[in-house]
């Protein structure tokens, strides 16, 4: 949807679209492949995953900026499937942690992980319904996949990344700014 036709769409209130390209990463592994999207500022409910009758993964967004107001964030992106992945929609997985979308979708010929034994586990995929970090937690107390245990530990350290560079920015900042030089 372009500017004219998010304005037509809103009436006399003009709504300003921006359109972005969130960073996305495939990991590969034996059992299955994740795409991990980082959509930084969206909730469950600003997101849409759908799988296609085309084999596609279509991953949509869109939210106002600054918790409303005219300026609204939008993306679209679509992802080929592998083949035979998009016929069974419900083995695909999808969660939102901290920020990033995690989209795990089984291989062909891979056994089924976790054997589906949780009804409400089961019930949330199939509806396509974005859950939290239990699934996450869930894998990795049972061993989970190298790519989930990654993603989680770099998800949940990057605040302390975050805060030691500024630390180290403003240590030295405050040791060689004020130094003075030898014509002083």
């Amino acid at each position: 949807m372009d500017q004219a036709a998010a304005a037509a769409a809103s009436g006399s209130r003009s709504r300003v679209l921006s359109e972005i390209d969130p960073h996305s990463e495939w990991i590969h592994g034996d059992e299955f492949d994740t795409l991990v999207l980082d959509v930084t500022g969206f909730s469950k409910d600003h997101l849409k995953v759908q799988v296609e009758a085309s084999g596609s993964l279509r991953i949509s967004g869109e939210r106002a900026v600054n918790g409303g107001g005219r300026h609204w964030l939008h993306f679209l992106k679509r992802f080929d499937l592998p083949p035979g992945a998009a016929g069974d929609a419900s083995a695909i997985k999808v969660q939102l942690d901290k920020g990033v979308l995690y989209v795990q979708v089984p291989r062909p010929g891979a056994p089924a992980a976790g054997g589906g034994s949780d009804g409400e586990q089961q019930q949330q995929q199939q509806e396509g319904e974005i859950a939290g970090g239990r699934h996450r937690r869930a894998a990795a107390r049972r061993g989970g996949h190298p790519a989930w245990q990654l993603a989680g530990a770099l998800s949940r350290h990057r605040q302390v990344v975050l805060n030691v560079v500024i630390a180290v920015v403003l240590l030295w900042l405050v040791t060689f700014a004020n130094k003075p030089t030898k014509n002083e």
